[in-house]
């Protein structure tokens, strides 16, 4: 479904609203089957208009605490690339898009592009070189290692066909603040990613203040990235720091591995890490 398939007396409503959107309110207002409000609310998120807050909850992206930063440099890149190749789909990001956040500001800026299909990225890969724009396409621990030591970063470039946590900014297809933090993770603890692992700390800890962290989101999305077991146990840790901060829901899964490790390993294991 196209944005432009929805009726634009909805549309407006939707962003003009200054309250939670949910389907339930689609479904009572304009007398739509619930299976076509959630559909409606689903493509309004995915091309940026609205942000999803909760389960079946959103509103308008303008108004979201975890508006992300699409820096000038960002829409360069991508003008460069549409130029050419107009209809190329490709989901673009810096660590620029988390700035809102930063404690302190990294010294140099990584970019990255995700494609469906490799022929795409060898595709943006030289249109890149020819605006003498370096790229390195799925790089491997040691080139991320080296990258460092390079004058200018590479724009990194990645094949992958998830597009989940993804809104569109400005024409811009890029990442949700909670997949960016993910992704960054990732990169640093999987691929040797040179960039700060406590300024990540802090950037989830203030994204969490907000009260507006998608838990729901960030729950799945670590799972489909293999790292579910690392985040049960950074919001278990956050939870003993700041325990107002994370929803007791996202806590049983802590409490329930907590309790088959003791099974395991005894009583003496509630003096572990947990």
């Amino acid at each position: 479904m196209k944005t432009s398939h929805i009726p634009k007396s909805i549309i407006d409503r939707i962003l003009n609203s200054k309250n939670i959107i949910t389907n339930d309110i689609l479904v009572k207002n304009y007398n739509l089957k619930p299976l076509t409000a959630s559909n409606y609310l689903s493509r309004l998120q995915r091309d940026g208009l609205i942000t999803r807050i909760g389960r079946g909850e959103y509103i308008t992206y303008q108004k979201s605490k975890l508006k992300l930063n699409v820096s000038p440099e960002i829409k360069k890149i991508h003008e460069i690339i549409k130029e050419q190749a107009p209809f190329l789909e490709f989901i673009l990001w810096s660590v620029i898009n988390l700035k809102e956040f930063y404690h302190n500001i990294p010294t140099k800026n990584y970019i990255f592009i995700e494609s469906k299909e490799m022929f795409e990225l060898i595709s943006i890969k030289e249109i890149l070189f020819e605006h003498d724009l370096e790229s390195i396409i799925n790089p491997k621990p040691k080139d991320f290692e080296e990258v460092l030591y390079r004058i200018e970063i590479p724009i990194i470039l990645f094949k992958r066909k998830n597009s989940y946590g993804v809104i569109k900014i400005n024409g811009i297809y890029t990442p949700i603040l909670e997949r960016c933090i993910i992704d960054l993770y990732y990169y640093i603890t999987r691929k040797k990613l040179n960039y700060p692992i406590e300024e990540v700390n802090n950037i989830l800890i203030d994204a969490i203040n907000t009260g507006a962290f998608n838990f729901s989101f960030a729950d799945r999305y670590a799972k489909l990235r293999n790292m579910e077991f690392d985040f049960l146990l950074i919001f278990s840790k956050l939870h003993q720091k700041y325990p107002n901060l994370i929803p007791i829901k996202y806590l049983r899964k802590v409490l329930k591995l907590n309790e088959n490790l003791k099974l395991f390993f005894g009583e003496k294991w509630s003096n572990g890490v947990f």
